[in-house]
């Protein structure tokens, strides 16, 4: 929050209304990022007017998660509920900031299940801490390989999953990677205690005169096909493994594919050797 007060701070508004600040921190990310980007693959009302619910799964989490941030801001996803940590959620501060520029909620499973019961259309950045962990300037990775508990829950309440992908922001700060076996360690075996310790650890550097700052550089949101649920053959309503299973492969497919087609024109010809990592 205090990255957005920054960046926001670019340009003057007087502020009056909810409106007014979230209108404030969209043009402060288009101050600061200069060549952002936000791009729909397809017709926003396929994501988010359809019969069926989508949920949003946002990569990569990125060192402060600059992307996410700034599709928090956009008035044409006014009506999603962005899940964060709870802990995050239970700060005041936190809170009542980001109620008065968005809709936030908490990602803790009650409060997500309670979201899909009521067929809201929500966002959640799936990779997590655990993504923040492993988050390399040179590569972009993503937490996704065997996180699954998201992707069942979607798929029982019948979600169709929107692969969601900021191409840059792996740049945005600069992370000790050598260190990025022993952060996931710590978070995998010690909890959240671990997972805290392991983001003092990342070691982020933005911009060299100011490090907290993001770096300026390029930051492309590209937002696809929702990839739709199958049906679950049980009559309870419980999905197998094995539905669970093939539900997060077609998206963990989507989400490469999304990557694949956009690498190039993003990143130039460096792109083209790029391959998104899935651990």
């Amino acid at each position: 929050m205090i990255l957005m007060i920054a960046m926001a701070s670019y340009h003057s508004l007087t502020v009056k209304t909810d409106h007014d600040v979230k209108a404030w921190f969209a043009h402060g990310f288009r101050v600061y990022w200069r060549r952002a980007t936000i791009r729909w693959e397809a017709n926003p009302a396929r994501s988010l007017c359809s019969e069926t619910p989508s949920l949003l799964a946002v990569y990569p989490h990125g060192a402060f998660c600059m992307g996410y941030s700034r599709l928090f801001t956009q008035p044409e996803l006014r009506q999603v509920h962005w899940c964060y940590a709870d802990f995050l959620y239970r700060s005041s501060i936190f809170r009542a900031f980001t109620e008065y520029t968005g809709r936030p909620a908490s990602a803790r499973k009650q409060y997500f299940l309670s979201l899909m019961k009521r067929r809201q259309t929500i966002a959640i950045l799936p990779g997590g801490f655990e993504e923040a962990a492993i988050s390399c300037v040179s590569v972009d990775r993503v937490y996704l390989g065997q996180r699954k508990g998201w992707v069942k829950y979607a798929l029982q309440h019948g979600y169709s999953i929107t692969p969601v992908f900021t191409f840059g922001e792996h740049q945005t700060y600069a992370t000790l990677d050598v260190l990025a076996p022993l952060r996931l360690w710590l978070g995998r075996t010690f909890g959240m205690a671990g997972t805290l310790l392991s983001m003092l650890l990342v070691f982020p550097v933005g911009l060299w005169w100011c490090p907290i700052l993001p770096r300026d550089v390029g930051l492309h949101t590209v937002i696809a096909a929702p990839v739709a649920p199958p049906s679950i053959a049980s009559a309870t309503g419980e999905a197998s493994d094995d539905e669970v299973d093939a539900f997060h492969a077609r998206f963990v497919e989507a989400l490469v594919a999304l990557y694949d087609r956009h690498k190039e024109e993003f990143y130039g010809q460096t792109g083209a050797r790029k391959q998104l990592e899935v651990w």
